[in-house]
């Protein structure tokens, strides 16, 4: 179907990558599409888990496949944020009657972990990646994934060693998540202020389910080598290892997934 490529810059010392900016055809406005009720059990909920995995070295201390550090404030908003978006996500599909097993709040040792997000109607394999509001693009580190999209690691749940390869990646866009970072910074990291936390995200948290890349989709991208080089400044970050990538507007739109599997559940 042919994707929006993204201008890459030589420069003299570094590889400048020109994302997509406000009055730019292919930005993206942030805009929150679902009315995600958010409850304190939830934020409580996602809170826990996200306090648990930095102190109790659940999951790795680094981001980018390994090579980025990343302090425990900004690992704590990232796992944070990314279990925050598959409630939101799994509630979409619940109030859209789509059978979905539940978000796996359990506790995995670092490398063992879970390799799906969820299974929808028993059968169908989805990964959800978040970022923040002002994100353009969805980024796949590309030394994660096989030459037909599998999902290289392997995690210990799954029982017949196979890779996945996912029927879709969902993308999901949060605003708030800036105000979180500097309230951990301001109380450093104190969490007898967990309230405050709460209230933070009740005021500020939004959600937007940009939409989807499917398994087709990400194959394309795979076989076009349509990906951003280790060591290109994208935004303000260095990328540390090579990033699949694909524009937010050329997503699938989510109501189309929505549409697939109850006209898959009138044919059956």
């Amino acid at each position: 179907m042919g994707f929006t490529k993204i201008q890459i810059m030589n420069g003299s010392k570094h590889i400048h990558v020109n994302v997509p900016k406000k009055d730019n055809e292919n930005y993206k406005k942030f805009e929150p599409t679902f009315n995600f009720t958010k409850s304190e059990p939830i934020i409580k909920k996602c809170a826990t888990f996200a306090y648990d995995s930095v102190v109790e070295k659940i999951n790795p201390d680094t981001s980018f496949g390994g090579y980025y550090s990343r302090s425990k404030i900004k690992k704590f908003v990232n796992i944070f944020s990314g279990k925050y978006s598959e409630c939101a996500l799994y509630a979409y599909f619940i109030q859209n009657n789509i059978s979905v097993s539940k978000p796996d709040f359990k506790k995995y040792p670092i490398g063992l972990f879970e390799d799906l997000d969820f299974l929808i109607e028993t059968d169908i394999k989805v990964s959800v990646k978040s970022s923040k509001n002002i994100a353009q693009t969805l980024l796949l580190e590309k030394n994660r994934y096989g030459k037909n999209g599998e999902y290289l690691e392997i995690s210990h749940l799954n029982k017949d060693k196979k890779s996945n390869i996912y029927d879709a990646i969902f993308f999901v866009r949060l605003s708030g998540i800036l105000e979180l970072e500097n309230y951990l910074n301001a109380i450093k990291y104190n969490f007898k202020s967990l309230y405050e936390l709460l209230d933070i995200v009740d005021k500020n948290y939004d959600i937007e389910l940009c939409g989807y890349l499917d398994a087709n989709m990400f194959l394309e991208l795979i076989t076009n080598e349509q990906y951003l080089p280790k060591g290109c400044i994208f935004g303000n970050t260095t990328l540390q290892v090579d990033n699949y990538y694909i524009l937010i507007k050329d997503l699938l739109p989510i109501k189309n997934f929505i549409n697939e599997i109850q006209l898959k559940k009138i044919k059956i």
